[in-house]
């Protein structure tokens, strides 16, 4: 992790901690609405991760002060790790990304012009020419179920950042939660809760108690983590 920032809350934020799960996340955000998609456990009070995918990956996590006021805000280059995949279909896609790219980053993949290389690249490799779409035009062909290589690439995004989220999540001990914020999984709407991210998030062997228990939840494109300087 590269960089840590003592903070406190930002008392006037618009959403605040509440015991139903349904409500649940966060006092970090300033305002917009979320939704639970997953998890049996409740929100307790630790630390938080934030992974948002956008036109770029962000990761941050958002630790208890240990002095009891405020929070520790971690930031680091989780985008830069090297990307993988255990899935048959998802591995051949990313060869044929690497193959262009040289060794792929998650912040390569997990991000809107990432998308749009799955996209062609699952075309290729089904020997069918990719239709020029721009993002935007995918994720609604992909939601509306009019095109299966939309579809087909928008789920292994959503696969993938299932895994980062559980692999995240992990490492962080992330007991308060794991928010998923950004323009891509905002736009899918109900679509993303029957996503593989789930599945994929609590797929850990051992460990699939223990992130079953982890709340994920979706904020929305306008929500953003709000801190002030407790100095």
């Amino acid at each position: 992790m590269r960089r840590v920032v003592h903070s406190r809350l930002d008392a006037s934020a618009d959403a605040r901690p509440v015991a139903r799960r349904s409500e649940w996340m966060l006092p970090l955000l300033a305002h917009g609405p979320t939704r639970a998609v997953g998890g049996d456990g409740n929100d307790d009070g630790g630390t938080v991760a934030w992974i948002a995918a956008g036109a770029t990956l962000h990761v941050r996590c958002f630790v208890p002060s240990p002095l009891g006021r405020g929070w520790l805000l971690l930031e680091g280059a989780v985008g830069q790790a090297t990307l993988a995949s255990h899935e048959p279909d998802e591995a051949a896609v990313l060869d044929v990304l690497a193959r262009r790219h040289g060794q792929l980053a998650v912040e390569q993949v997990l991000c809107g012009d990432g998308v749009q290389e799955m996209y062609r690249a699952i075309c290729e490799l089904r020997g069918e020419k990719a239709r020029r779409i721009g993002l935007r035009q995918l994720l609604a062909h992909a939601c509306a179920a009019r095109d299966p290589h939309c579809s087909r690439a928008l789920a292994m995004f959503c696969g993938l950042l299932g895994d980062l989220a559980g692999q995240v999540a992990l490492t962080l001990g992330a007991g308060g939660g794991v928010v998923i914020a950004g323009e891509i999984v905002d736009a899918l709407g109900d679509w993303f809760a029957r996503s593989p991210f789930r599945r994929r998030f609590e797929a850990r062997g051992r460990y699939r108690d223990t992130l079953r228990a982890i709340p994920t939840v979706v904020a929305g494109r306008a929500a953003q983590p709000r801190l002030i300087s407790s100095s």
